[in-house]
């Protein structure tokens, strides 16, 4: 009786022992995925900031570029309404001569 028992409490024993492994294998498998997850995460948040520092790079350039063509057509503004001027006083100078 004695030895039953303890085969009994061997099993039991066995029985425990293998699923406290297959627990601590669950439980390794869980942390991996929830490591690679976080490390993915964490490469996307990266990438996120890069992309959002180019794209405010490209802006900036932009405004800058937009500041010069609006000075330019400024410029561009002045000396055609001067040119008209000039076309002006020319053909009513022409006219009065006439």
């Amino acid at each position: 009786m004695k030895n039953d028992d303890l085969l009994r409490d061997l099993k039991d024993i066995d029985r425990l022992a293998r699923k406290v492994q297959a627990d601590k294998q669950y439980t390794v498998e869980a942390a991996d995925r929830e490591l690679t997850e976080a490390k993915v995460s964490c490469f996307l948040l990266k990438l996120f900031h890069l992309f959002s520092f180019q794209l405010q790079m490209e802006i900036e350039h932009n405004h800058r570029e937009m500041q010069t063509l609006d000075a330019k057509l400024s410029l561009l503004t002045n000396v055609c309404s001067d040119l008209n001027s000039i076309d002006f006083e020319i053909r009513l100078r022409t006219r009065e001569r006439e």
